[in-house]
């Protein structure tokens, strides 16, 4: 069975600050296309996760919700 989830790790720049920290993302494979998890009270508005297992458990929490809205009942 091919993977859906993933964590990837990314880097950014705090403009303010000067500085670029680094924050892992979990991602989800729906239709066939990998997609990051919103989160507008973020600072990069995605859904960030400390360290690559946090993000695991992030994402698989998300696809098993949406498996349930794919196929109610």
């Amino acid at each position: 069975m091919p993977a859906r989830i993933r964590a990837i790790e990314k880097a950014y720049l705090d403009r303010d600050a000067k500085k670029t920290f680094k924050v892992w993302h979990p991602q989800v494979k729906v239709e066939g296309k990998w997609c990051f998890l919103p989160d507008d009270s973020s600072r990069t508005k995605l859904q960030e996760a400390a360290d690559e297992v946090a993000a695991f458990e992030m994402a698989i929490k998300a696809i098993k919700e949406i498996d349930v809205s794919m196929n109610p009942g």
